[in-house]
């Protein structure tokens, strides 16, 4: 393999919502978590808290009378009002969904002055977020490939075997072509999707990405990829 080069990109432990937004921008964020707070169906409602805590950080829940909800991102003064859904009746399904997200220690919620709650994402909650854009991860393909091929090599230990398969097999799911046991090839730039799945199951220490410009016999690479 020549003209290889190595990611130096460090990332710091622990998930942050900047890794969150890897998968799902804030206007992705706000769309989502509108449309499934709509939903009738608590899990949908589950996750719509979830979404908006994963790109806020902290939301202030406010029940108000006759039974409307109020939800702010932010507290005190730099409180900003996202949205109020108009039907009371979500209002005991919040709670029930409040509830069952505290009870399953995704999210922390502290009772404030009045009929204010505040929400906070735990790491838990973000791995859960994490967990679900994993299943709809896909890599954008550019109108023209760039010449070059991006090589995944990972060596992980049999403590980290979940997510060693996990990503082997999201590999494949992807559409990469597997050199050797642990060796996968794609030629498209994917280093972002690599680093979202290697933050997940905290695999940073034991995966590389590579992109190199060309190998001795990466003819059949090229049509497989691309009929040539």
């Amino acid at each position: 393999m020549t003209k290889s080069k190595q990611s130096k990109t460090k990332r710091k432990s622990g998930i942050t919502t900047q890794d969150i937004s890897v998968a799902l921008s804030k206007k992705e964020f706000s769309r989502k978590t509108k449309s499934l707070l709509k939903s009738e169906k608590l899990c949908d409602i589950k996750c719509s808290i979830l979404y908006g805590l994963g790109i806020a950080g902290v939301l202030t829940v406010a029940f108000t009378a006759p039974g409307a909800v109020l939800m702010f991102r932010g507290l005190g003064r730099q409180k900003q009002y996202i949205f109020g859904p108009p039907d009371p009746k979500l209002k005991a399904k919040l709670k029930e969904a409040l509830y069952k997200l505290k009870k399953q220690r995704l999210v922390e919620i502290t009772r404030m002055k009045g009929t204010e709650v505040e929400l906070k994402i735990t790491q838990k909650g973000k791995e859960r977020i994490l967990r679900f854009e994993l299943e709809k991860l896909k890599i954008l393909k550019p109108n023209k490939w760039d010449g070059k091929w991006r090589v995944v090599i990972f060596d992980i230990p049999e403590k980290k075997k979940l997510g060693r398969e996990v990503l082997r097999e999201k590999l494949k799911d992807l559409g990469f072509v597997r050199l050797q046991n642990s060796v996968f090839i794609y030629p498209y730039e994917c280093e972002d999707e690599i680093d979202f799945i290697k933050k997940i199951f905290g695999l940073s220490p034991f995966v590389k990405y590579l992109v190199t410009e060309s190998f001795q016999g990466d003819f059949y690479l090229r049509r497989h990829f691309f009929g040539i």
